[in-house]
C-alpha cells in the first residue's frame, strides 16, 4: 500500500494495533516519549506534542488515544493549525473504566464530537460514538506476525494454561488465582505481566501450581504462547477486543475469552468462551484439555481471510481520508 501524503501517526506509546497499521499503510510515526512518570510526563509530553501538532499544522493527523488529553490538544488546537483530526480510539477512549469520572468523560466527549472520525474496534463501539454524536469508522486489529524462530520451551509433566495478563484494574485476578487451584494436579497456570504491589497481595496464597512469569522479552513471550496448551485473556470491560486473542490466533491456537458480544461476533469461529468466574473458566479450560490439541487447520484458514478483510479495510480507511473531509 502506498504512503499517503500528508497523514502522521501521534502517540505517546507503543502499541501493537498501531505498529501493524503504521507499517502497513507506510506512514510516519511520531511517538514522543519520556521516562517521567505522573504529572512530570504530562508536563513534558504536552508541549513535545504541541509542537509536533505545529510542524503538522494543514495536515491529517491520526491521534492514538489513550492518551485522552492528547486526542483532547489536538482537537482543540485543530481549527487553528488547519488539522485534520482522526481518533484512533481504544476501548477506554469510549467507555472508561479504571479511570471513570466526569472529567474524563466530558473530555471524551468532546474529542469524540470534534474529530473528524472516531476509529474504534468493534460495531458495539461504534454505536457509541454515535450515540455521543461522533463518527466512527471500524477497524479491528490485525493478527500480527510472530518471530520466524522462538526460543523452545522443556515441556513439563502438566499441561501450561497460558494467562495474558498485564495486572490492569480490568482483569480478573482472583478468578486466575481461584482457577489455578481448581486445576492443581491438572495443570500448570502461568501469568505473564511483572505483578503491581496490590496484585502481589492478592498473589500472597496463590496456590503452588501457579507461576508469575514477570516481564518477558518479546522472543520469550511468543514462546510462552506456543508452548501453551491453553491462552486465556479475559477482561471485565464490554465490548474489548483483547490483545491475547490476536496473538493466540497468530501461533495457531484457538483463545478462552470473556463471554462478550463483540468476542463472538469477531472470533465466534475460532475462540472458545467463559463467564468471568473461576467455575466457568474451569470448566471450559478442562474441556480444551480433553481436546487432542488446541491447534487446527480452521484456525489458519480465518486468520488467512481475517487479514485479506482487514487490508480491505484499511484500504477503505485510506481511501475515506485521501477524500474531502
Amino acid at each position: 500500500m502506498h504512503r499517503p501524503a500528508q497523514v502522521t501517526w501521534l502517540s505517546w506509546n507503543w502499541h501493537q494495533r498501531t505498529a501493524s497499521i503504521v507499517e502497513e499503510w507506510g506512514i510516519v510515526w511520531v511517538r514522543p516519549d519520556t521516562r517521567r512518570r505522573g504529572l512530570p510526563r504530562y508536563l513534558e509530553l504536552l508541549p513535545r506534542s504541541a509542537a509536533a501538532l505545529w510542524r503538522l499544522r494543514g495536515t491529517t493527523v491520526i491521534v492514538q488515544s489513550p492518551s485522552a488529553l492528547l486526542a483532547f490538544m489536538a482537537v482543540a488546537l485543530a481549527p487553528i493549525l488547519r488539522l485534520r483530526v482522526i481518533m484512533d480510539a481504544h476501548n477506554v477512549a469510549i467507555q472508561p473504566f479504571a479511570f471513570d469520572s466526569a472529567l474524563v468523560r466530558w473530555l471524551l466527549r468532546v474529542t469524540i464530537t470534534r474529530a473528524e472520525r472516531v476509529i474504534v474496534t468493534n460495531e458495539e463501539l461504534a454505536s457509541v460514538v454515535a450515540e455521543r454524536g461522533g463518527r466512527s469508522f471500524v477497524l479491528p486489529d490485525a493478527i500480527p506476525v510472530p518471530p520466524s524462530s522462538p526460543p523452545s520451551r522443556r515441556k513439563g509433566v502438566l499441561p501450561v494454561v497460558l494467562v495474558v495478563c498485564t495486572y490492569a484494574a480490568d482483569e480478573p485476578l482472583d478468578v486466575f488465582i481461584d482457577t489455578a487451584r481448581r486445576l492443581k494436579g491438572v495443570a500448570e497456570v502461568h501469568l505473564t505481566g511483572r505483578p503491581t504491589r496490590r496484585a502481589l497481595e492478592f498473589l500472597g496464597d496463590a496456590p503452588e501450581n501457579l507461576k508469575v512469569l514477570g516481564f518477558l522479552s518479546e522472543p520469550d513471550y511468543w514462546a510462552e504462547l506456543r508452548s501453551a496448551e491453553v491462552i486465556v485473556d479475559l477482561t471485565l470491560r464490554s465490548n474489548c477486543l483483547v490483545c491475547g486473542a490476536y496473538e493466540a490466533i497468530a501461533v495457531g491456537k484457538s483463545p478462552v475469552l470473556s463471554d462478550d458480544v463483540s468476542n463472538r461476533r469477531l472470533f465466534g469461529e475460532v475462540a472458545t468462551f467463559a463467564r468471568n468466574s473461576a467455575e466457568s473458566l474451569t470448566g471450559v479450560i478442562l474441556d480444551r484439555l480433553a481436546l487432542p490439541g488446541t491447534s487446527d487447520d480452521s484456525i489458519t484458514d480465518f486468520r488467512s481471510r481475517y487479514m485479506v478483510d482487514w487490508r480491505k479495510k484499511l484500504a477503505e480507511l485510506h481511501g475515506l481520508l485521501a477524500g474531502a473531509p
